[in-house]
C-alpha cells in the first residue's frame, strides 16, 4: 500500500476522489519510477554490446607508429644511420665515429594484424557474451515481473481496503437509520426506549 501510495503522490496524482488510477497507469509509473529498472537495462545494453565486441577479434588490425629522436651519442648516430640505410665511407673516420654531428631519427611504421586461428576462443567468447546478454534481459524482464506482481498486490490491496471502508460506512449508515427508526418508533409509541 505504501508502494502505491508512493506511485500516486510522485505520478502527481496524488489520492484525489476525480481521478483514479488503473491498475495499468499504476504499473506504468512504478516501471518508470523504480530505478531497479534503470539499472536493469543499462546492464542489457551492456552485455549486449559486448557480443559485437568479442566478434571485433575476427577483423583486421591496423596500427600506425611514429618515433622521433635526436641525438649526438656515438652509437645512436651509428645505429641510426645503419638503420636509414644512410652509412657512408665518410662515417667510417675516427673523429666521424667518436665525436658525429647530431643526428635526428624518425621512424614511422604501419603494421597490420589478422587472426588466421585462434583455437576457437573468439567463437567460445562471442557465445559466452551471447549467453550473457540472454541473461541479462532475463535479469532485466524478473525485475519488471517482481515490479508488476508487487504493483498488481499494492493494487488490489487498496482496491480491497476502499472495499472495506464503503463497507464500513455502509454499516455505519444503516447502524444510524436503524437508531432513528428505533427513536421514531419510541415517539410513536410504539417502541420501547
Amino acid at each position: 500500500i505504501g508502494l502505491l501510495y508512493t506511485v500516486l503522490a510522485s505520478t502527481g496524482a496524488g489520492l484525489r476522489a476525480q481521478e483514479r488510477l488503473s491498475l495499468t497507469q499504476a504499473v506504468e509509473a512504478v516501471l518508470a519510477a523504480n530505478p531497479d529498472v534503470t539499472v536493469g537495462r543499462a546492464a542489457t545494453r551492456e552485455a549486449e554490446q559486448r557480443v559485437p565486441q568479442a566478434r571485433a577479434r575476427l577483423l583486421p588490425r591496423v596500427d600506425f607508429t611514429q618515433s622521433w629522436q635526436r641525438g649526438n651519442q656515438p652509437v645512436f648516430v651509428f645505429g641510426s644511420l645503419l638503420g636509414q640505410r644512410r652509412f657512408a665511407e665518410a662515417d667510417f673516420g675516427l673523429l666521424q665515429l667518436n665525436h658525429p654531428d647530431s643526428l635526428t631519427n624518425v621512424r614511422s611504421a604501419v603494421s597490420l594484424e589478422q587472426v588466421l586461428f585462434d583455437g576457437g576462443q573468439t567463437r567460445a567468447e562471442t557465445r559466452v557474451a551471447s549467453i550473457n546478454a540472454a541473461l541479462a534481459r532475463a535479469g532485466e524482464q524478473q525485475i519488471r515481473n517482481d515490479l508488476i506482481l508487487a504493483t498488481t498486490g499494492a493494487y488490489g490491496l487498496v482496491l480491497r481496503a476502499v472495499a472495506q471502508q464503503r463497507a464500513a460506512e455502509g454499516a455505519a449508515a444503516a447502524a444510524e437509520e436503524d437508531v432513528r427508526t428505533a427513536q421514531a418508533r419510541r415517539d410513536a409509541g410504539t417502541g420501547t426506549e
